[in-house]
């Protein structure tokens, strides 16, 4: 009897141990990992001294930049790169920004990178709720934003950018539902990478 207990306690820890973690749980265990946090202390620490020291030597010829663009700017390279901890940083570090536009583009590349992860369904509700801080009707700003998408995506392929033509659609993805163009420039950068079957089994 004991020993059946004991078979009956380890086949449910087991079953438990064993649970498929939910989207939302694999975001906020990487948002809470040493790799997160501790990047996230050192741009928020450093950007800013950068920003200052770029602004006092560059040309009077161009503007000034401001600390939340250029947290906005380094997220967006850490998605093409594929560094999503990093990206997850620079976008919360982006959205602490007062103007409403910086909110919006900071919560769209958070849906950005979820997407670029498989988090289908969290990216989707991220990507509606940065509608909060748009301006005018909803309809109008999601046609904007998947217009936006829609040209940096098919810009990057010409450039034979594959990687980067990705992030776009996947924001493009978010907004429309339409999943296609991503899955078809993820393959073409498997293709380019050599990464023929690979590519293939995304076709």
């Amino acid at each position: 009897m004991t020993r059946a207990v004991l078979i009956l306690s380890v086949l449910v820890i087991g079953s438990c141990s064993s649970k498929k973690k939910t989207e939302r749980e694999l975001y906020e265990e990487m948002t809470s990992g040493f790799k997160y946090t501790t990047y996230k202390a050192a741009s928020g620490a450093g950007i800013g001294p950068v920003v200052t020291a770029y602004n006092e030597q560059k040309p009077d010829s161009l503007a000034p930049l401001n600390s939340e663009y250029a947290h906005l700017l380094l997220g967006y390279m850490w998605t093409i790169s594929r560094k999503p901890a990093m990206a997850f940083a620079e976008t919360d570090l982006a959205q602490e920004s007062d103007k409403e536009e910086v909110k919006l583009m900071a919560q769209s590349l958070r849906s950005i990178v979820m997407y670029e992860q498989g988090w289908n369904e969290l990216a989707k509700q991220e990507s509606d709720d940065a509608k909060k801080y748009a301006q005018g009707p909803t309809s109008k700003v999601k046609y904007e934003v998947s217009v936006f998408y829609m040209v940096m995506g098919v810009a990057k392929i010409y450039d034979k950018d594959f990687n980067g033509s990705k992030v776009f659609w996947a924001g493009f993805a978010n907004e429309t539902q339409i999943h296609w163009p991503y899955q078809v420039t993820d393959a073409l950068a498997d293709f380019q990478n050599n990464k023929v079957q690979e590519g293939l089994s995304k076709l």
